[in-house]
């Protein structure tokens, strides 16, 4: 398997006792797929995993591969703070035939460059699934050395970097062997796409395309145009402002929670403590939405397409 394009690290639908949405993820899995997503990421951190019952997390994978019928790849979030629990979330995965999984370091504790080698290699020890390896320093703690991923790239399917630092990419792109590199790198950060398509990454994961996954398929479809990729990509830097609309830690979560139940997808709880959006955001979020309707309908016309993501509009 070879990890590359859009990754989705879909947002976690719950209900208003916490459980999961079941609906509401159906309903979310196939607006991803019909914007044209091939790649779905369950239990990452916008889907609030570290806030997931065990019970909840595996049944969201479970769920999330019934409901992709095989349309899309599964890339399961393993990430804990013990390698038991690690090993538990893996074998979850493994049973509900999900296609991949993704791993952190531990959070909390900090590791030397020795204990995280150590722990990513027990976990790729622990299952036949290919694993993704997955830098977030801005929640972890620390990153991943890139000696760490030189050491172990040529036994993974690739990693996710999510530390939004140009040169950091260059040093894991560099570990992962260059140009001549078999595991592909996953972009993270949605505000250094210009740097990771030109450095020639595999894929992103955006958080963003829980709600617009046709901008995405076509950002992802049309990253070589010179004249089409840059206004994508200014668009979707409008759309981050939204990310701090509130003052609240989880804005970009649930901001995006909101728009999907203000477009009747699925709930907008978030997973306990979090508070929900205020209503008083509801028109900018609708006008953001118009506006990337807008600019999607513009490119289909201006391309003489019924749809630049290759997919007929409904």
């Amino acid at each position: 398997m070879k990890p590359e394009g859009v990754v989705v690290p879909i947002i976690t639908p719950v209900n208003e006792h916490g459980q999961v949405d079941r609906e509401g993820l159906r309903r979310l899995v196939n607006h991803l797929i019909k914007g044209g997503i091939r790649g779905i990421f369950p239990a990452g951190t916008t889907g609030e995993f570290a806030r997931l019952a065990d019970a909840s997390r595996h049944e969201l994978f479970r769920l999330t591969t019934e409901y992709c019928q095989g349309r899309a790849q599964v890339y399961a979030g393993v990430s804990d703070t013990s390698l038991d629990a690690v090993v538990g979330h893996i074998r979850s995965a493994e049973k509900s035939g999900v296609d991949a999984c993704v791993i952190s370091l531990p959070y909390y504790y900090s590791l030397s460059p020795e204990e995280a080698k150590r722990w990513f290699t027990a976990v790729i020890e622990a299952t036949d699934l290919p694993v993704v390896l997955y830098n977030i320093p801005g929640n972890v703690g620390q990153i991943i050395p890139p000696d760490v991923i030189g050491a172990l790239g040529a036994r993974v399917a690739g990693m996710k970097d999510s530390g939004g630092d140009p040169t950091l990419m260059k040093e894991y792109l560099q570990a992962l062997g260059g140009d001549g590199r078999i595991a592909s790198f996953l972009a993270g950060s949605e505000e250094v796409i210009n740097e990771a398509v030109s450095l020639g990454a595999e894929g992103v994961v955006p958080s963003m395309a829980n709600v617009f996954p046709r901008l995405w398929s076509a950002l992802w479809a049309f990253r070589h145009d010179k004249t089409i990729f840059p206004r994508m990509v200014d668009m979707v830097n409008q759309i981050n402002q939204l990310n701090t609309c509130a003052k609240l830690p989880l804005c970009s979560v649930l901001w995006k929670k909101r728009l999907l139940a203000l477009e009747g997808i699925c709930c907008e709880n978030a997973i306990f403590p979090s508070s929900l959006l205020e209503p008083r955001f509801d028109g900018l979020l609708r006008q953001t939405a118009n506006k990337v309707d807008t600019f999607l309908r513009s490119l289909d016309e201006e391309m003489g397409m019924e749809d630049v993501t290759g997919i007929a509009l409904p």
